[in-house]
């Protein structure tokens, strides 16, 4: 299980961050993205708790 994902904030359109449930466990992806706004980098992580809490914002 993981923390918080690595994701921010975004108020531009993009996505900051997924995630679902699957027989109680919770999977999810945090996007983060360079200064001009494109996809850098993924993490993906699941735990048993709800999609507000595991997502950082």
């Amino acid at each position: 299980m993981t923390s918080a994902l690595n994701n921010d904030e975004q108020y531009n359109g993009s996505i900051s961050g997924t995630c679902w449930s699957v027989n109680d466990q919770v999977h999810g992806y945090g996007y983060q993205y360079d200064d001009l706004y494109r996809l850098k980098a993924a993490e993906y992580g699941a735990k048993t708790t709800d999609c507000r809490s595991f997502l950082n914002n």
